[in-house]
């Protein structure tokens, strides 16, 4: 398994996600803002996850610039993400490490719940409980709409120390249940580090 590596401390980035559906498949395009999250201190510099890209070639690599929308800045951009060359679905991570992240009070379903702040006819949401590296994390699914596109999207988030993970799978509706075992492995790629 091929692993990305993740420089050591990348300036300040946003817990907001970014996503391109754009140009595979014949779709139409549309870029996707999810969530909308205050500013982190840092990028997590203790964690590796599988490049999907080379273990897949139905994926492609998306590099920061890749995954910027008009309006967006650089801050705003998950550390990794791919794109489905079939589906244009996106699979990616972001990682945010801020002081007080680590409080008890602060309930993984906080972290979560932004993510899903741009869809809207928000329905059908199901939340799990599980363990990723025998780490706590909150899988959540949730149908809605955004740019006029029926959407799915799935989040697992876990916490580490001062450092949350969001590892998110968005896909238009109709491909979602093609892309859940890509998505279930890059899951279970992630190796979070002491």
């Amino acid at each position: 398994m091929t692993f990305l590596p993740i420089p050591i401390c990348r300036p300040i980035w946003t817990a907001t996600l970014t996503f391109i559906l754009a140009g595979a498949g014949g779709l139409c395009g549309c870029a996707v803002l999810v969530g909308n999250v205050k500013p982190v201190d840092q990028k997590s510099i203790t964690y590796g996850v599988m490049d999907l890209s080379k273990e897949d070639p139905n994926w492609n690599s998306l590099l920061p610039v890749q995954t910027r929308s008009k309006g967006v800045t650089p801050s705003e951009v998950s550390d990794v993400a791919f794109q489905s060359k079939k589906t244009a679905s996106t699979i990616s991570l972001t990682s945010g490490c801020r002081a007080g992240n680590e409080s008890p009070s602060k309930d993984l379903r906080e972290f979560s719940q932004p993510l899903f702040s741009s869809l809207t006819k928000l329905r059908d949401r199901k939340e799990n409980a599980r363990l990723v590296q025998n780490v706590p994390a909150l899988e959540t699914t949730a149908h809605g709409v955004a740019e006029g596109q029926d959407l799915v999207i799935r989040t697992v988030v876990l916490r580490k120390k001062s450092c949350v993970y969001d590892l998110t799978l968005v896909s238009l509706a109709r491909f979602f249940v093609a892309e859940t075992e890509a998505f279930s492995k890059f899951v279970e790629s992630l190796r979070l580090k002491e």
